[in-house]
């Protein structure tokens, strides 16, 4: 925005306008491989939570998660969920009956 306003309006300098011409995408692209390798994170850690879990499944408290990861025990029927946030509005929630996950975007 700023080197298509520089170009149309010429009193910004083009150095600067180039400079941050080039240095937009990096940014973008950091934001979108950061994003990724924290979700496969974010699952792997989850993963190792659900195989303890389901190892002792007697002393399961709702705050065992940690780490931006929520655990949720079902008291009735002795099931859990674990979700987490992948971000740009993403949640992906594991459910212990279904034993499945699933993502629930902004509009679910």
């Amino acid at each position: 925005m700023y080197f298509t306003g520089g170009l149309l309006f010429k009193r910004l300098r083009r150095k600067s306008g180039l400079f941050l011409a080039c240095i937009m995408p990096t940014l973008v692209a950091s934001q979108i491989i950061t994003t990724f390798t924290i979700g496969k994170i974010q699952r792997f850690r989850s993963d190792l939570l659900i195989a303890e879990i389901e190892s002792t499944p007697t002393t399961l408290t709702d705050s065992r998660g940690g780490f931006g990861i929520e655990v949720v025990k079902d008291v009735d029927s002795g099931s859990f969920k674990i979700s987490y946030s992948r971000g740009f509005m993403v949640k992906e929630v594991y459910d212990s009956r279904v034993k499945s996950w699933k993502s629930l975007g902004w509009n679910d």
